[in-house]
């Protein structure tokens, strides 16, 4: 947080864990007692500029904030190296980084905001189109 704040950067981290030992760990000012509703997730991802997805050791699937940066058109810092093999990924509004230096502030705060281009390709429609196609 401190390079992210050195860097101009206006961070917005909740962050909930649910054994409360280890959530005495976590500063006051980002943790959160218990999950936010998740209206008021897409709420404060609205208004931001851009999406932090931080994925769990191991991990190679796909979360939501993907989808979220894809339909909201939203910059996407992510530390998934698979973002690269999905269908909107585009470098210039994705980023993957391993360490917090690996973070850009400037590319964070740059006013240049992407346009994915979605047309409801998520959309429980496509998804059946997607199936029944599959099954011809």
């Amino acid at each position: 947080m401190e390079k992210l704040q050195k860097d101009g950067v206006k961070e917005d981290f909740h962050l909930f864990c649910g054994d409360p030992k280890l959530a005495q760990a976590l500063p006051p000012e980002v943790r959160q007692d218990s999950y936010l509703p998740y209206p008021t997730v897409l709420q404060q991802m609205q208004s931001s500029k851009c999406i932090l997805d931080m994925t769990q050791a191991g991990q190679s699937g796909i979360t939501l904030r993907y989808y979220e940066a894809v339909v909201y058109n939203k910059k996407l810092l992510t530390n998934n190296v698979n973002i690269v093999n999905l269908p909107f990924y585009n470098p210039q509004y994705m980023k993957i980084y391993e360490t917090i230096e690996d973070i850009d502030g400037d590319w964070i705060q740059s006013k240049d905001m992407p346009n994915y281009e979605y047309a409801g390709e998520f959309s429980p429609v496509h998804i059946l189109e997607l199936l029944e196609a599959e099954s011809n």
